[in-house]
């Protein structure tokens, strides 16, 4: 009946918080990434109304930080996630490489890159 090896072991504070930190990461990112996608500006998460929802609504939620923290903090894993999934899904495949110089509305100089991978050797002909 007391056997050490059957019985629960409760969890440390620290091993709570560690959960904590990675469910409040884990959301994080998935908004950051959510508000990318959709071309939402970051700075939509200090409107004091979606503070408020956020705060409510989902779990954690109110542990979100403000639009500064995210962009130093997340945009670039963000960013390095989906090179990576870039160069996996192109790996070992022959690419079409277009690039686009331009200015931004500032007239800052910007370069637009598009990457195609060539489906077959039919398709690299008609290039």
């Amino acid at each position: 009946m007391n056997d050490p090896t059957s019985s629960k072991r409760q969890s440390t504070i620290t091993g709570c918080n560690e959960q904590s930190t990675a469910a409040k990461d884990t959301l994080v990112m998935e908004l950051v990434e959510a508000f990318m996608a959709a071309n939402i500006p970051l700075e939509k998460v200090d409107n004091p109304t979606m503070r408020s929802f956020m705060q409510k609504n989902p779990k954690g939620g109110g542990g979100i930080p403000q639009a500064n923290t995210l962009r130093e903090l997340y945009v670039t894993r963000i960013f390095n996630q989906q090179q990576a999934n870039i160069i996996a899904k192109l790996a070992g495949q022959k690419v079409v490489v277009i690039a686009n110089e331009t200015t931004d509305v500032v007239g800052r100089y910007a370069v637009n890159v598009l990457i195609q991978p060539l489906l077959n050797q039919m398709n690299a002909q008609q290039c």
